[in-house]
């Protein structure tokens, strides 16, 4: 798999659907104004999840006593609402995130 960068659009919302990912890396950038999360996908590939102008932000995460990170995506929503994205990570059990944003760019990078 070559490195390959998706813009969020109507037309490519699809690819941002990321199910069996597992969340590695959380990163507020750009003075904080961005995020950007990083996670494994079940190929073992990396999908980097960057958002540019976010607010709206809930977490909710947390794991079982004895249990080892927070598991994996189980769904993920994406939708247009007016001029910006809504978008919802859902981790089952383990809980969410969900934000909205100005764009977003989706980069999926092979194994290391």
């Amino acid at each position: 798999m070559d490195t390959k960068n998706i813009k969020l659009s109507n037309e490519t919302k699809e690819d941002f659907i990321l199910c069996d990912a597992a969340l590695q890396v959380i990163a507020w950038i750009n003075d904080g104004r961005d995020i950007e999360l990083k996670l494994i996908l079940a190929d073992d590939n990396t999908a980097i999840l960057r958002c540019s102008w976010v607010d709206s932000l809930e977490m909710d995460i947390h794991s079982k006593t004895r249990e080892i990170g927070i598991g994996f995506t189980w769904e993920t929503q994406v939708e247009k609402k007016a001029d910006r994205w809504q978008i919802i990570l859902d981790f089952a059990s383990n809980g969410i995130i969900k934000f909205e944003c100005s764009a977003a760019t989706l980069t999926f990078k092979p194994e290391t």
